[in-house]
């Protein structure tokens, strides 16, 4: 009878008790670079965006990074659609003729940019 008295009285004291131990706050740094993809690309030649000159371009972003985020084209920012989308945001502007860089503003994230004339 002694035992389950004190069993009783071990399980009341640990029941009384809150747990010390917290998880440690999450650290947006250990998260990893946010992932991005290009789109609206002829092709990528030596990690540069071919865009063609013979039409406007749009080119698309996708990134899974939260934040304000737009598009810019050799620094200047860009009239930018942004829609929610696939757990990330879809990021569409008109790229300038002659932009030698796409950025996407609020990340450090750049892509070179070529361009080809057809003939």
């Amino acid at each position: 009878m002694a035992i389950w008295r004190d069993a009783f009285f071990v399980l009341a004291a640990l029941g009384g008790c809150e747990s010390s131990w917290r998880a440690p706050p999450e650290d947006p740094g250990v998260r990893g670079r946010p992932e991005i993809h290009w789109y609206g690309c002829i092709d990528f030649v030596h990690g540069a965006c071919l865009l063609s000159s013979d039409v406007p371009q749009r080119l698309v972003a996708w990134t899974d990074a939260p934040g304000e985020l737009g598009l810019a084209f050799d620094g200047v920012p860009a009239v930018t659609r942004i829609v929610n989308i696939g757990g990330g945001v879809r990021l569409t502007a008109e790229v300038p003729a002659g932009a030698q860089e796409a950025s996407v503003a609020g990340l450090d994230a750049r892509l070179p940019i070529t361009w080809h004339q057809r003939s």
